[in-house]
């Protein structure tokens, strides 16, 4: 008798452990992680760009004036539209716009102004319409990109540009007894630059900052990259990671490090 209780406890706990397990990893669902970068629009297309929604300004340089732009829009809706705030998703990018309703069928038009001092490298920014619609779910969101070409000094020491930060590279190869790495970089921006890894796109146990923290504008440093023992232990052939806080795709602010083996050493 006393076997047969101990075999039910056996098999309670075969049932019980993976519920146990599985409540303790932290899982982030896909549409959770879209919405932080795609916030949810008001159903009805409302407001309709004439030029796309879409607008690209094609190369600047970083020490050209601010460059300007106008979009035409006009109102799709049945009802006077009203435009109560834009928002955008980084403040080199201006907007101005009418306050007064646009009546069904009119046009009404946004003034862009966008500051490419401190922001060389590929720019991918969006605006947040807002209407009387929805005071949290923009109507509308109209893109902004293009490339703004880094002073010549900085681009020919730190080729590759993540917003305000220039670094010397994206790739590194490695030992996988090491536990730290370092890229040369530069803030191009006027204020200090907090730098941190992506939390939701880059692996458990891995860390990025720069060394200074946060790094001050217009000065060098160096791009710290740190990973736990316990990161180390099932490594892979090849670890992305991803720089947070930058409006651009992930792919324009991976990092890459490929770790030797006997294999693949030269």
């Amino acid at each position: 008798m006393q076997g047969g209780a101990i075999r039910r406890m056996a098999l309670a706990w075969g049932v019980l452990m993976p519920c146990l397990l599985t409540a303790q990893i932290r899982i982030i669902p896909q549409a959770t992680r879209d919405s932080v970068n795609n916030p949810s629009q008001v159903a009805e297309v409302l407001m309709h760009f004439i030029g796309g929604e879409v607008l690209d300004f094609g190369t600047l340089a970083e020490e050209s004036s601010p460059w300007q732009g106008e979009v035409r829009w006009r109102n799709a809706d049945q009802r006077p539209l009203v435009i109560t705030r834009i928002t955008s998703s980084c403040g080199c990018l201006q907007v101005s716009y009418e306050r007064q309703p646009v009546r069904p069928n009119e046009e009404g038009v946004l003034r862009l102004t966008y500051h490419p001092k401190g922001h060389p490298g590929t720019v991918y920014q969006r605006l947040f319409i807002y209407t009387q619609h929805s005071a949290t779910r923009p109507t509308a969101i109209l893109t902004l990109k293009g490339m703004v070409t880094p002073s010549t000094e900085v681009a020919a020491t730190y080729p590759v540009a993540i917003g305000a930060l220039r670094l010397r590279t994206t790739h590194l190869r490695a030992h996988s007894e090491e536990r730290s790495w370092q890229i040369a970089c530069y803030n191009t921006g006027s204020k200090p630059l907090q730098v941190q890894s992506d939390t939701l796109l880059t692996p458990r146990g891995w860390e990025i900052t720069t060394r200074p923290s946060p790094l001050p504008g217009g000065s060098a440093g160096d791009l710290v990259i740190r990973c736990t023992e316990e990161a180390m232990t099932e490594l892979p052939h090849e670890v992305r990671l991803y720089i947070g806080g930058v409006a651009l795709p992930p792919r324009n602010r991976a990092l890459r490090i490929a770790f030797e083996t006997e294999e693949n050493k030269e």
